[in-house]
């Protein structure tokens, strides 16, 4: 009779105190394993669930919650079910999900032996992702990481074969795909910069303390009430960010606003996206509507820029009805205060990085990475000798994460 491989289970990552810790349960019974202590809102099916998708998930044990947990499900490279759990709760919380696991029949084993990727070929990768999950700003971003890492292999792998097979057209094109999602993957694992901007009493400091879910930014019908530039760490969906809230932009009237507004200007060089923030319950002035027919980042930046027209709970005035901009730039209409138009705002930010289906943003994950592949991006569009000093590349990434 055949041997049942048993259902092993480890934490990938030290857990640490206000940090994501990953636990992998790997075995053909995994999912019967853990489907008992997985609550959801709608039904989890993990042998259904797509290798992409990342579901959120109460860890239970019997009625008691043991933490909120991020769910991805896969195989690995030797075709192994592996369900991988994303939790923020602490040492204390990790230990705990083990016992639970232990006790529901998984053997707790060292991570070394569940790493994600056991080929020789492919272990850089996987040593260069283990490096980089204990700074992960959330738990989506973790999982990300773990997704991200194994198909920038595959992808290498697939470059490297198309080059051998004489197809260095289909190999330029994969690594094209790598390059350009190298910014994406550069804020999903750092984080995105959203700098807010706007007139004053436009509703900025509301909607930065609403989309990262804080009461952290000082809140006042008085016009000019910020006057500094300040930061919101927080999460868009799982993507983690940084909301900026800024001092609203107008003719200084003394000394201490004209600098709060310098700095705000300041803060917009270095933004991933700016939201500019409009009142839309106040008629617009002229340089309202200016500002919304302008095409690119204001201040000529190279940044990416939504509109928002806040305040729809007032009602919108007569002049923003039809905005003279195309449909694609048309602003966003939001209420920071009720949330109303958030859910879209959100969406709308997401595309604007990149990231709106973050499983996408499959890029080279460390700046080593990024050279190489740029690097071998270049050497695919040479001669036959360009093409082996590509494939030597391929194997430095592989090899040497």
């Amino acid at each position: 009779m055949p041997t049942i491989e048993p259902v092993r289970a480890a934490c990938l990552t030290p857990p640490a105190a206000g940090g994501v810790a990953v636990i992998r349960v790997v075995g053909a019974g995994a999912h019967r394993l853990l489907a008992p202590h997985l609550r959801t809102r709608r039904p989890l099916d993990l042998d259904g669930t797509a290798p992409s998708e990342l579901r959120l998930c109460r860890l239970v044990d019997g009625d008691e919650v043991v933490d909120e947990v991020i769910v991805a499900t896969h195989a690995d490279v030797r075709g192994r079910r592996v369900v991988d759990l994303s939790l923020h709760g602490g040492p204390r919380i990790v230990q705990r999900a083990l016992r639970l696991l232990s006790a529901a029949g998984a053997e707790i084993v060292e991570p070394a032996s569940l790493r994600p990727w056991r080929d020789a070929t492919d272990s850089a990768v996987a040593e260069a992702v283990l490096d980089l999950l204990p700074a992960a700003r959330t738990p989506t971003a973790a999982l990300w990481m773990l997704h991200a890492g194994k198909a920038l292999t595959a992808a290498l792998v697939e470059t490297s074969h198309r080059i051998g097979s004489g197809d260095a057209a289909g190999a330029a094109e994969v690594m094209e795909r790598l390059c350009r999602a190298a910014p994406a993957a550069r804020l999903m694992l750092c984080g995105a910069r959203v700098v807010l901007i706007g007139p004053p009493n436009a509703g900025k400091s509301t909607l930065a303390n609403a989309l990262a879910d804080a009461g952290r930014a000082i809140v006042s019908d008085q016009p000019g009430t910020t006057r500094d530039w300040t930061e919101h760490a927080g999460s868009l969906d799982g993507i983690p960010c940084v909301l900026v809230d800024t001092a609203g932009l107008r003719e200084p009237c003394d000394a201490l606003e004209a600098e709060a507004i310098r700095r705000a200007a300041a803060q917009v060089q270095h933004a991933d996206l700016i939201l500019e923030v409009l009142d839309g319950s106040a008629p617009p002035s002229p340089t309202d509507l200016t500002a919304l027919a302008s095409t690119g980042p204001p201040g000529g930046t190279g940044g990416r820029r939504l509109r928002v027209l806040n305040k729809s709970d007032l009602g919108c005035a007569e002049g923003w009805k039809n905005p003279p901009v195309p449909e694609e730039a048309a602003p966003v209409v939001v209420s920071a205060l009720t949330g109303a138009g958030l859910p879209d705002l959100r969406r709308r930010i997401r595309g604007a990085l990149g990231l709106e289906s973050p499983t996408d943003a499959v890029g080279p994950l460390t700046a080593e990475q990024r050279e190489l592949c740029e690097e071998i991006r270049t050497l695919l569009a040479g001669s036959p000798p360009d093409l082996q000093k590509a494939l030597g590349r391929i194997a430095s990434l592989l090899q040497a994460g």
